[in-house]
């Protein structure tokens, strides 16, 4: 996918609420305070990544995570 071509209004809210749902469940699996339930949150960070991929699809994946979900 282009940077010029344009992604349903769907598409583009639903990337961004996985896309805010990543960086908490980041935060949230490396977090001292927050041990017991870190594995929880690391769980739940996969899960979202693995439905941003699908919709951002071949070539925009990594550019992606690292710029706006903060994950590398």
């Amino acid at each position: 996918m282009t940077s010029k071509t344009k992604l349903p209004a769907a598409s583009s809210e639903r990337r961004q609420k996985l896309t805010n749902e990543i960086r908490k469940h980041a935060l949230g699996a490396r977090d001292e305070a927050l041990h017991p339930v870190r594995v929880k949150h690391a769980v739940q960070c996969g899960k979202a990544l693995a439905k941003l991929k699908e919709l951002l699809g071949h070539g925009s994946w990594n550019r992606w995570v690292e710029t706006k979900c903060g994950v590398n």
